[in-house]
């Protein structure tokens, strides 16, 4: 637990740093503001913000302590599976990106394709099922994780088609035991989602044999698989059969 809080107001206080360099800092400086006058404003600032920071950490670390337990408590009411290793767990693992990011970065510039990867970061937030979880940001896309195949799924499969989209997006999925460490997920079925990701087109979403077969009622949950057959995928030995995921209807 202090590994994670530690990374996460490392990456807080160096924004904060960040943030008061370019918009408090540069423009005192380029005012032509001296160093007295600087320190005094900074002092200010700290000054001022301070107080208010240690409640509002408190209350958000409150409210979302309990909402993360409270999903916990319904899947394992609802599973009621226990992993054979402690440690690991059996999920479901997405990976999100926007293709021809980088073509795009170098016409539009940083600044627009900033733009495009903060939209999709905020719509993959907004539209998630309560069973998954954005984990990170991979630059122009996300690594999303569920406990609910079936779930996830339908969302990677409607995700990639909506019709209101601004970007084309590629999904790869695997389902499997990963080993969750310090707030990330590591291993096998990680790797498999991350390649799989590598072989979809724009506007695709492909999955795996093991996740397709994790969703036993396919018709019930509105999806379909399409088998494009068995590609080769770097890192792995084997050829792996993959599937197209769409709504059913």
């Amino acid at each position: 637990m202090i590994r994670v809080a530690s990374k996460s107001f490392s990456d807080l206080a160096d924004a904060e740093a960040r943030l008061i360099r370019l918009f408090v800092h540069e423009p005192l400086l380029q005012a032509g503001a001296g160093g007295a006058e600087i320190s005094e404003v900074m002092g200010k600032l700290v000054e001022t913000s301070l107080p208010h920071m240690t409640p509002m950490f408190e209350y958000m670390h409150s409210r979302f302590l309990q909402q993360f337990a409270e999903q916990i408590q319904i899947e394992n009411v609802q599973t009621g599976a226990v992993s054979s290793t402690r440690g690991h767990l059996d999920v479901a693992i997405c990976f999100v990106d926007i293709s021809g990011f980088t073509r795009y970065t170098e016409e539009a510039g940083v600044e627009k394709a900033f733009e495009q990867a903060d939209q999709l970061r905020q719509d993959i937030q907004t539209t998630l099922p309560d069973s998954a979880r954005m984990i990170k940001l991979t630059g122009d896309g996300a690594m999303i994780v569920g406990s609910e195949a079936a779930e996830l799924a339908r969302w990677a499969a409607d995700f990639a088609n909506r019709p209101d989209k601004i970007f084309r997006l590629r999904i790869g999925m695997d389902f499997g035991e990963a080993l969750y460490r310090d707030g990330d997920y590591f291993g096998g079925a990680v790797n498999m989602a991350a390649r799989v990701l590598n072989r979809a087109d724009a506007e695709e979403a492909l999955a795996t044999e093991s996740l397709k077969n994790q969703i036993k009622n396919r018709a019930a949950a509105g999806l379909r698989f399409q088998s494009i057959g068995k590609v080769r995928l770097k890192g792995f030995d084997d050829p792996v059969e993959l599937y197209r995921i769409e709504p059913r209807g």
